[in-house]
């Protein structure tokens, strides 16, 4: 998994991953959904959405696989991709807590 600037990025903002191979993006928002930490704000089943401690936004679409970062405009931007990767650790530690689909 990589963390890209979203094609559509202005000022840092916007970042993006996608979902390995036989990884449930549902899977994912339940389980990022469960820490106490981060609060739903928009719950699928098309795109999921949650706020970080940081104020910065994932959004998932379990269909596709793509997981966006949205930095939150407070955090300078230079300091924006330091931000993005922050949340993407986050997303990885959370990932490897999770048992994978059966390929096929």
């Amino acid at each position: 998994m990589e963390l890209t600037r979203d094609q559509s990025c202005v000022d840092r903002i916007n970042w993006r991953c996608d979902l390995p191979a036989g990884v449930s993006g549902e899977a994912l928002f339940d389980c990022l959904s469960k820490l106490a930490d981060h609060q739903v704000e928009g719950p699928g089943p098309l795109l999921f959405v949650l706020r970080t401690p940081g104020q910065h936004r994932i959004l998932i679409v379990p269909r596709t696989g793509r997981v966006q970062i949205r930095v939150s405009y407070e955090v300078p931007k230079l300091d924006r991709r330091l931000a993005a990767e922050g949340v993407f650790a986050a997303l990885v530690r959370a990932l490897r807590s999770l048992p994978t689909r059966p390929q096929g």
